[in-house]
């Protein structure tokens, strides 16, 4: 068994990404860290105090059938209105309901809600123990994302330098069609192109004697 760091720039390259996934999992196992779940936010509806009720508003009104509403909503509707500058609260008059659509609501149950002091303080607990199951998942985040950058950044930096030699073997290509294909000419071209390059020069040109 290899570990990445074990790997050679043409082994690295050739690893898909469920190859990688693996040689985190081994560094992860060589560091003998711990693995932790990811804890469970505690919440109202884990204790089932949802809103399971469904009822249907027209006009104001709520019903639990959506035939009884859809029916009411085709009624004529009337709300009662007054204006207080001129005859106060006394003079009211039937003002038309225009907007009657149906609109789904949920409500909680009455049992549910009764129950809701009690729910609340376990819920207080179960907070507390999450912040603290939270704490070390974090930290187990923290450590484990530490290897999967180091190993993730290995593959992409031989990912990229792969690139850059197929780059560097097309531009000798081009330099040996300038000089009519006399190698020896462009690879003087290329090896000054990339002086500063010895780990590409050897890829392409082979390994150059000194003063060459």
């Amino acid at each position: 068994m290899k570990r990445y760091t074990e790997l050679t720039q043409e082994e690295l390259v050739l690893l898909k990404e469920e190859d990688v996934e693996r040689f985190i999992e081994i560094e992860i196992a060589s560091e003998g860290i711990m693995p932790v779940a990811c804890p469970e936010v505690p919440s109202l509806e884990s204790e089932g105090i949802t809103r399971t009720e469904v009822a249907y508003e027209v006009g104001g009104l709520l019903f639990k059938k959506e035939d009884d509403a859809i029916a009411v909503s085709g009624m004529e509707q009337f709300s009662s209105t007054y204006d207080y500058l001129v005859g106060g609260y006394d003079y009211k008059w039937l003002d038309p309901v225009l907007e009657k659509t149906v609109t789904k609501k949920h409500f909680y149950r009455q049992t549910d809600v009764a129950r809701i002091k009690d729910v609340l303080q376990r819920n207080a607990e179960k907070h507390k123990i999450y912040e603290k199951q939270k704490n070390e998942y974090d930290k187990f985040l923290s450590s484990t994302g530490k290897i999967r950058d180091a190993v993730y950044a290995a593959w992409r930096d031989a990912l990229d330098l792969q690139q850059q030699f197929n780059d560097a073997k097309n531009i000798f290509e081009k330099y040996c069609n300038l000089a009519d294909g006399d190698k020896e000419i462009a690879a003087g071209f290329f090896k000054n192109t990339y002086k500063t390059r010895l780990d590409i020069i050897e890829k392409v040109l082979g390994v150059q004697e000194i003063g060459a």
